[in-house]
């Protein structure tokens, strides 16, 4: 790969080099910035891609939802085009664009205890409303949290019925015990989801950056919401669905593993995750239809989020870890049951 080639699409001389993230996923997944600065634009963020779902067709795409972000007060790092005028080029079999050097830190880098624990949260969410309320025109692709869809078509289901097969399979070929539970609450989650699609697929979309983590939370030195970056992960994606997955609370160790089963802490949990969908109500007013479904779609997504399943996994897989996680197996399934048979989870919505 020729730097030098990257680096003056961008200006005459070739950068001063700050820094370089390398934030790459295996080898099928390349992710390189360059932080750099240029004399004429200053400090830039170039970024080298190569990967499934890092496209021209996407560069755009993002480019047009960071302005659309922008024009409703959340600020985003805007892409840059280059000297050719484009948003993006193909260098060497890479793809290569740029981004104006963010203005802000990221909510990873401040001091929780100086500024508030998660002081930023209530504006984040009502981000979220406020991008549902405005929708930007649909793009064909989708977020990673997709459901009866592919967020990347080389994938073959999508991360909703992925994590509940993977569930599936570790209890049938590790924990015999349970595994006749198992199946049966797989076999549940699947005639409910055939049940569901027809209904789901008639949902309200919009186009979200559709990642939401510390790492792309932009704040003030105060703590408040400033905006986002990093918008590779961003699609259509039905209102209902991205809501209530950036709201659902989770477990963050093994230390909370006993609650599962605790009716009122369930209630806590729950009471936050209502919060959180309260304050995207702000400006979203969730429809009559969205409401309807919701509690049909919670029995559904709820029990194999992401979140939940990938904690469950490596408290059942990580021996090293957790010696003792094979002893929380039954724990979990009946918290899966718990969560497929919720009768009044339609009181979450506002």
């Amino acid at each position: 790969m020729d730097l030098n080639k990257i680096f003056h699409l961008y200006g005459p001389h070739t950068p001063e080099q700050i820094v370089v993230h390398n934030t790459s996923r295996g080898k099928d997944d390349y992710r390189m910035v360059h932080i750099v600065e240029y004399p004429s634009i200053g400090k830039t963020a170039i970024k080298i891609a190569k990967n499934s779902f890092t496209t021209p067709e996407r560069v755009k795409g993002w480019a047009k939802l960071i302005e659309h972000y922008c024009s409703l007060g959340i600020y985003c790092p805007r892409i840059i085009r280059n000297k050719n005028g484009e948003f993006c080029a193909i260098i060497d079999g890479y793809l290569v664009f740029a981004e104006e050097y963010v203005k802000y830190q990221t909510a990873s880098g401040i001091d929780k205890c100086a500024t508030g624990q998660h002081r930023y949260e209530q504006k984040l969410y009502e981000s979220i409303g406020l991008v549902a309320a405005n929708p930007a025109p649909s793009v064909p692709w989708h977020t990673a949290y997709c459901l009866y869809d592919k967020f990347d078509e080389s994938e073959e289901y999508d991360e909703n019925y992925e994590c509940a097969l993977a569930i599936r399979d570790y209890y049938v070929n590790h924990i015999p015990k349970y595994a006749m539970q198992a199946k049966s609450l797989f076999d549940e989650y699947c005639r409910r989801r055939e049940k569901f699609e027809s209904r789901y697929r008639l949902l309200p979309k919009a186009v979200f950056q559709g990642d939401i983590n510390e790492s792309n939370i932009l704040v003030t030195k105060d703590g408040d919401f400033a905006g986002m970056v990093d918008f590779n992960l961003s699609g259509t994606e039905t209102i209902l669905n991205y809501a209530f997955c950036e709201s659902f609370c989770s477990l963050d160790d093994d230390s909370q593993i006993d609650m599962l089963l605790d009716t009122e802490a369930l209630k806590k949990r729950d009471a936050r995750t209502a919060q959180r969908l309260g304050w995207i109500g702000k400006h979203y007013r969730f429809t009559d239809i969205e409401k309807e479904s919701f509690n049909e779609y919670y029995n559904i997504v709820a029990p194999f989020r992401w979140t939940y399943h990938s904690f469950f996994l490596s408290l059942l897989k990580n021996r090293e870890k957790y010696p003792e996680g094979r002893k929380y197996a039954g724990i979990i399934l009946d918290w899966i049951a718990f969560q497929m048979t919720g009768k009044d989870i339609s009181s979450l919505l506002p």
